[in-house]
């Protein structure tokens, strides 16, 4: 596999590689994301991501300050300018 140049910005160490996890929006996902909304009135993919970060629980870091200010009920979050 070919090794791309570190592009400014990125911040893993050196020899660190990133990791993308694809996950499947099944019924208990879709239901959990669905009381995230009733729970503190975000909507739509707000609520997936707040759930997925919840079903992890990994920190949410995201540029919508909305959102975190929401979230940060239901998971941890961290400011981009933070990390």
């Amino acid at each position: 596999m070919e090794r791309r140049k570190r592009r400014r910005g990125d911040q893993r160490p050196k020899g660190e590689e990133m990791v993308i996890n694809f996950l499947d929006l099944d019924l208990v996902r879709a239901d959990e994301a669905a009381n995230i909304t009733k729970e503190i009135g975000v909507q739509g993919m707000d609520a997936i991501v707040i759930q997925a970060a919840k079903e992890f629980d990994s920190i949410l870091v995201n540029l919508d300050d909305e959102m975190l200010k929401r979230a940060k009920s239901v998971v941890t979050i961290k400011d981009v300018e933070d990390l």
